[in-house]
């Protein structure tokens, strides 16, 4: 077990464990269909979606599903809800659904519908699926959310589930982000990194560095990537500056 030291009001080092975040109960399934994951992250991604939102209705979708994904996933309990959000017949939501698809039980028709209507600002699909005018807004336009954040926002808004577990989809959303960050280097939501960058900017102007992140001086630069130091984030960071990709993306 590792452990951090602090210092005790006697003058003694007083260990404390440092606590691991708790995965999510259906982590086996979710490793299970990493590959449709990976598949439903790179559809979702898009100019109106952070990696935030992405990744808070991937881990929704997933707990809605117990990790299985399946278009044909049947509530637990024996309850009404089927399906990837666990559409209930009746509702606004589910016959505008089966109005405008092939087929119901069709996995992509099932993800390409929500996706739509996500983005779909058009008021009718804010009262049928969002439940009232301006909730659709305050979900996608908020584009500083953590993935936890967007997890939540999304299941209050959207999905409005009787039962929300929400620790539990919180968990799912942070074990699927952590894991697409340590394969792909998920690149930093743009509202994020431009405030990174101006920060750097501003502070080089006045002749300082941000401390223990990527002075040079420091022993956690990023020069070599090889260092113990050097993480995933700062790794992918470094790489964005030393590519240019803030300029060009400022100059288009």
């Amino acid at each position: 077990m590792k452990y951090n030291i602090e210092k005790g009001q006697q003058g003694f080092k007083v260990p404390f464990p440092i606590e691991k975040p708790k995965e999510p109960v259906n982590k086996k399934q979710i490793d299970k269909n990493w590959g449709r994951i990976v598949e439903m992250y790179n559809r979702a991604r898009s100019p109106e979606l952070t990696n935030s939102h992405v990744i808070g209705l991937i881990g929704n979708i997933g707990h809605e599903t117990m990790g299985s994904f399946d278009p044909k996933q049947k509530q637990l309990g024996r309850g009404p809800g089927r399906g990837i959000i666990q559409w209930e017949k009746g509702t606004p939501r589910y016959k505008d659904f089966v109005r405008n698809v092939k087929d119901p039980l069709s996995f992509d028709d099932q993800y390409n519908f929500v996706l739509n209507s996500l983005t779909d600002e058009n008021s009718l699909n804010s009262t049928l699926h969002w439940g009232a005018y301006g909730n659709q807004d305050k979900w996608i336009k908020n584009k500083n959310m953590t993935p936890e954040q967007a997890t939540e926002t999304f299941l209050e808004l959207y999905l409005r589930a009787g039962t929300p577990n929400i620790e539990e989809r919180k968990r799912a959303s942070r074990y699927i982000h952590d894991r697409l960050q340590k394969e792909m280097l998920l690149k930093p939501d743009w509202s994020v990194a431009n405030k990174i960058k101006s920060n750097i900017i501003s502070l080089k102007k006045k002749g300082g560095w941000i401390q223990n992140a990527i002075n040079p001086a420091h022993k956690g630069y990023c020069t070599p990537m090889t260092k113990a130091t050097c993480t995933p984030h700062r790794k992918a960071l470094a790489r964005r500056f030393k590519s240019g990709e803030f300029k060009k993306h400022q100059q288009g």
